[in-house]
């Protein structure tokens, strides 16, 4: 584990330097070149303190990934499970094709959608249920899946 903590620092340390080193040495061209940039990239972002930062927005980072999850929940079941990755690519440019729905906007899937932020706010609500907010994105994506399945198999029944 300590492995992959060092490995995944090291990646994301020296892909994320690479941009501010290059604007600071292009900035002060005079004063700093690439690695001055870097150095004083790093100072500044542990003075920073992203972690201290993430606290404070943790919060709307996870209510964010549950609407994320029931977007997502939405777009793969309808990709994966009832169209079985089969796309009509001229169909998306018609103004009456097969995507159309009702005004442009599906109404299993808006339906699905909002079931799935429910759920995750249910989670912040109930303290019992406390869970489905924790896994915000895991939830949203399980109930909007479970809800646009069910819709679009019974509209595809006779």
């Amino acid at each position: 584990m300590l492995t992959l903590a060092v490995a995944t620092l090291s990646t994301n340390i020296a892909a994320n330097v690479v941009g501010p080193a290059n604007s600071l040495a292009s900035a002060f061209p005079r004063a700093l070149d690439f690695r001055r940039g870097g150095l004083v990239a790093a100072v500044v972002g542990v003075l920073v303190c992203p972690w201290l930062l993430l606290d404070v927005y943790q919060a709307w980072l996870v209510s964010y990934s549950g609407l994320l999850g029931a977007v997502s929940g939405v777009l793969l079941t309808d990709y994966w499970l009832v169209r079985r990755t089969e796309l009509d690519l001229a169909g998306l440019y018609r103004s009456h094709g097969p995507y159309t729905y009702h005004r442009g906007f599906n109404p299993d899937a808006m339906l699905a959608m909002a079931v799935g932020v429910a759920v995750v706010l249910l989670g912040k609500l109930v303290p019992g249920l406390e869970f489905l907010f924790s896994g915000a994105w895991f939830s949203g994506f399980a109930a909007s899946a479970a809800v646009y399945l069910a819709r679009t198999r019974r509209a595809a029944k006779p």
